[in-house]
């Protein structure tokens, strides 16, 4: 039983990562129409540790990261609040 709720488990990370490559697929190919160049990456680890590592790593000039909430009152988080103070490159937050 425990073997097919690990397969189980494995398939919806498997299915999540494509959907996700997909769509950023979908951004990359959009802002690339427009002449903006533009980069993603998918990295896996400690999110707060994870972003901060590869904001630093001198391939990014300027960071986008989204946020979500139910309305325009959205505060930023803690993760947020600790980024900001940790990368050197610029970081926009998109609501």
């Amino acid at each position: 039983m425990c073997d097919r709720i690990m397969d189980h488990e494995k398939q919806i990370w498997r299915d999540m990562k494509k959907s996700i490559n997909e769509e950023m697929a979908g951004m990359l190919h959009h802002c690339n129409s427009m002449d903006v160049p533009c980069t993603t990456k998918i990295v896996e680890g400690d999110r707060k540790e994870a972003i901060v590592e590869e904001a630093n790593s001198g391939e990014y000039d300027l960071v986008v990261m989204g946020a979500y909430g139910r309305d325009a009152k959205t505060e930023i988080g803690s993760l947020f609040t600790a980024i900001i103070r940790e990368i050197t490159p610029p970081l926009i937050i998109v609501h």
